[in-house]
C-alpha cells in the first residue's frame, strides 16, 4: 500500500498524548510548530502518487506496490534506485529534512540479517522477524527509532508480564515521534554490555498507545524553506502494554548487543545522502555569494572553493563506491560495502565543522548583518538562507544532530574498525617483505555483528559485478547497473 499525504495526516489525528512545553496538543496536524515536518512528510507521500515522480519513488514487489525507500534491497540496482529516489525527494522538498523514515527502514533490514541469531536465543521472537520486516515495507508508515535514554530519565525496563504481552516503564529519546506512526525501540548500543535482563528488550510501539506520553519541543519555523528539522521528543512509557507479537527480543542482552552493532548496516546510507545534500547547500550558497560580490576569480577564494568541492566529492565517492562494491548480507540482502560506507560517514562528519567554518568565512561579514532595508533583495534573501544554513541556532543544532545521530564518534570508529579488512594490507606486507604470520592480539576482535574479513584486495579479481552475482549470461538478466537480480 502506498499512502497519500491526506492519509498520513489522518493517521496522526489519533489518541496520541503529546505535550509541547507542558501544554497538551490535541491535534498535531494543526500545531504551527509541527507544520514544517508534517508538510514535508505528507509531501513525500504525495510525490509517490504523482505521475512525474511515482516511477522513481515506487515499484512492485511480490505483486504489491511499495516505496523504493522501504523496499528490501536485493541487488545493486536497488541501491542506485534508493539513491535516486532520495535525491528526488530532497529536490522536491527544497530544504534539508533530517528524518523522513527511510533511516528506520534500514534498521528493519538489519533485523532480518539478525533473525537466525535472535531465533537461536529465543525462538518465540526470531521466527517472526521476517514477517515484521516485510510488513514494514508494505505498510508505508512513518516509523522512527528510539534508542538513547534522556539524561536523568528512568531507564526503560519491563515491569511485568501478562498473557497479552509485556508492560514497560521508562523513557527514551525519539526525534519526530510526535508526528510519526510507530517507533522501533531498542537499547542504546553502549548500554548493551551492562543491561539487566528486564532492560534488554526491543519492540515496536504505536505512538498512540495508552500510557505513552510524548514530550516535545517543535523546531522553529524558518522563512527560507530550509527549516525541516525533525522534532526533538522524549517518550515516557508509563506501564505501556507491548503485545507479544510486537516484541523483537526480550530479556536477551546478547540480542541487544548484536543489534546495536549492526543497526547502521543500511541506515548509514540515507544518512550519508543527507550529509551530501548539506555539502551541496554549503557550496551552492557560498558560490552564489561570491559571484554576487565578484570575488570568485580571486586565487585564495578558489583555493577555499576547491577545499569545499573536495569535501563534497569525497562524500559522493564513498556513496558511489559503497554501492559499486556492495556485499551480500548474512540475511541474503545486498548491503553497501560496509568499510566504504562507515569510512565515508566518518570523513563526512569530521569534515563538516571545518566546511561550515570555511563557508562562513567565504560569505564574510554579511552573515552577521540584518537584511532588512537592503537594496538588493536577491542578495538579502541569499544571506538569510546562508545565515540559516551556517550561522544560526538551527545550523548549530544540525551540526550536533549529524555528529551524534548515529552514535558517538568512538562508536562510529568502532564500526569501521569492525568492518574494515585489516588482513588485506597485513598480508600484503607479509608477502612483500617475506615475513611470517602474526596473530591478532587479544581484545582486538571485531564487535558482535561485524562481518568476517574478506581478502578483497580492495576490488574484485573476478568477472561480473563484484557483488557475488557472477558474470551475467544473458542480457535479459541484467539490471540497469549490470547486476543480476537476486
Amino acid at each position: 500500500m502506498i499512502r497519500t499525504g491526506a492519509a498520513y495526516l489522518a493517521s496522526i489525528r489519533d489518541a496520541r498524548h503529546v505535550l509541547c512545553g507542558g501544554a497538551r496538543v490535541s491535534d498535531v496536524t494543526r500545531a504551527p510548530g509541527f507544520a514544517p515536518m508534517i508538510a514535508a512528510r505528507a509531501r513525500v507521500h504525495d510525490l509517490a502518487q504523482e505521475a512525474a515522480t511515482a516511477p522513481l519513488l515506487t515499484q512492485i514487489r511480490a505483486g504489491e506496490p511499495c516505496t523504493v525507500a522501504a523496499a528490501l534491497p536485493y541487488a545493486q540496482a536497488d541501491w542506485w534506485a534508493k539513491r535516486r529516489a532520495a535525491e528526488v525527494v530532497l529536490d522536491a522538498l527544497g530544504g534539508l529534512p533530517l528524518r523522513l523514515g527511510d533511516e528506520t527502514s534500514g534498521e528493519f533490514w538489519a533485523l532480518l540479517d539478525a533473525a537466525p541469531a535472535l531465533d537461536a536465543l529465543d525462538p518465540r521472537f526470531g521466527a517472526g522477524v521476517a514477517a515484521k520486516v516485510e510488513a514494514a515495507a508494505r505498510e508505508d508508515l512513518f516509523e522512527v527509532t528510539a534508542a538513547a535514554e534522556p539524561a536523568g530519565g528512568a531507564p526503560l525496563h519491563a515491569v511485568r508480564e501478562s498473557d497479552a504481552g509485556v508492560v514497560v516503564r521508562g523513557a527514551k529519546v525519539a526525534t519526530a515521534a510526535a508526528v510519526a506512526n510507530r517507533v522501533l525501540v531498542r537499547p542504546a548500543p553502549g548500554e548493551a554490555g551492562a543491561l539487566a535482563p528486564e532492560a534488554a528488550l526491543g519492540f515496536l510501539c504505536d505512538l498512540a498507545a495508552p500510557g505513552l506520553t510524548i514530550h516535545c519541543a517543535p523546531a522553529a519555523a524558518g522563512g527560507t524553506g530550509l527549516a525541516l528539522d525533525e522534532i526533538d521528543c522524549i517518550l515516557h512509557f508509563d506501564d505501556v502494554l507491548i503485545p507479544w507479537e510486537n516484541l523483537l527480543f526480550y530479556r536477551q542482552p546478547e540480542a541487544a548487543r548484536l543489534l546495536g552493532a549492526t543497526r547502521h548496516r543500511y541506515s548509514a546510507f540515507p544518512f550519508l545522502v543527507r550529509l551530501l545534500r548539506q555539502a551541496d547547500l554549503l557550496l551552492g550558497a557560498v558560490l552564489r555569494a561570491l559571484r554576487q560580490a565578484g570575488r570568485e576569480a580571486d586565487q585564495g577564494v578558489q583555493d577555499s572553493l576547491v577545499a569545499l568541492a573536495a569535501y563534497r566529492t569525497g562524500i559522493e565517492a564513498h556513496l558511489s563506491a559503497a554501492v559499486a562494491l556492495a556485499e551480500r548480507s548474512p540475511g541474503g540482502l545486498m548491503m553497501p560495502a560496509q568499510a566504504m560506507l562507515y569510512a565515508g560517514r566518518m570523513a563526512a562528519l569530521e569534515g563538516l565543522g571545518p566546511a561550515m567554518s570555511r563557508a562562513r568565512l567565504l560569505c564574510g561579514g554579511a552573515l552577521a548583518l540584518p537584511e532588512a532595508g537592503a537594496e538588493d533583495e536577491d542578495r538579502a534573501r541569499l544571506m538569510g538562507f546562508a545565515r540559516e544554513l551556517i550561522n544560526s541556532a538551527q545550523a548549530g543544532h544540525r551540526l550536533s544532530y549529524f555528529g551524534l545521530a548515529q552514535g558517538a564518534p568512538q562508536a562510529q570508529r568502532a564500526a569501521l574498525y569492525g568492518n574494515f579488512d585489516f588482513e588485506g594490507p597485513l598480508d600484503l606486507v607479509r608477502r612483500a617483505a617475506g615475513l611470517g604470520a602474526i596473530a591478532a592480539p587479544a581484545g582486538a576482535a571485531p564487535p558482535a555483528g561485524a562481518l568476517a574479513p574478506r581478502a578483497t584486495r580492495w576490488f574484485s579479481m573476478e568477472l561480473g559485478c563484484g557483488a557475488g552475482c557472477g558474470p551475467p549470461t544473458d542480457k535479459s538478466e541484467r539490471t540497469q547497473d549490470g547486476c543480476r537480480e537476486g
